[in-house]
């Protein structure tokens, strides 16, 4: 089997880089044929750029990317696999604006912009946003399967409309490796570890709940 896999395979990534990365590693492992057709394309222009390589795609026999990056072989008879680790929309939904977060985090914001740290309470606006969740449900509709990394993600998108039988939920892989690696250096004091995409906007922030991880630090 031949599986034509659309992702940007970057060696420093968000967490969607490295989890796409096992994913095609541990196909191989299984004796997939994974051909990685992202590479070096990270602008708006990457429709266009797959559609040259058309032919070479469509020799395989599945096509998967994540969210919309399958956009342009859904007319296509190949199937089509989306890969859905978040839902645009469940972000909009999620992410509450500045002045009606909780009390106790609802200060942490105006102190971060006054620190220079970010340069607005709210982001102006939420239209780009809404247009990527469009673009996903438009993708999600005309996907042949999709895969959703957890229940959340996939009651997102049967909200907005996604026969729920063509959604498998498959849980996000780990490094098991971590598992063999003795930790010989243990912290006796509170230290805060990250690990994630924290952003540089008040959404993000909020998002990753960087709000509340200093609330809860400074009790």
């Amino acid at each position: 089997m031949k599986i034509a896999f659309i992702h940007s395979d970057k060696k420093i990534g968000t967490g969607a880089h490295f989890i796409n990365d096992l994913i095609a590693c541990k196909l191989r492992d299984k004796g997939v044929d994974v051909n990685v057709h992202f590479k070096g394309i990270n602008n708006i222009l990457f429709f266009y750029s797959l559609l040259e390589k058309r032919e070479e795609i469509l020799r395989h026999d599945i096509i998967q990317g994540t969210t919309y990056t399958p956009l342009a072989f859904l007319r296509f008879s190949k199937p089509v696999v989306s890969h859905f680790g978040s839902t645009t929309i469940g972000f909009l939904k999620a992410v509450p604006k500045t002045n009606h977060l909780e009390n106790g985090c609802s200060d942490i914001f105006p102190r971060l912009k006054q620190l220079g740290a970010i340069r607005e309470l709210n982001i102006k606006t939420r239209r780009p946003l809404n247009d990527i969740a469009s673009i996903e449900q438009y993708a999600a509709e005309r996907a042949d399967y999709i895969i959703a990394t957890s229940d959340v993600v996939k009651r997102d998108l049967i909200n907005i409309g996604i026969t729920a039988e063509k959604i498998e939920v498959i849980y996000n892989a780990i490094e098991d490796y971590w598992f063999e690696t003795p930790n010989n250096n243990l912290q006796s004091e509170p230290t805060i570890v990250f690990l994630g995409r924290i952003g540089e906007d008040p959404f993000t922030l909020k998002l990753k709940g960087v709000d509340r991880l200093i609330w809860l630090f400074r009790l």
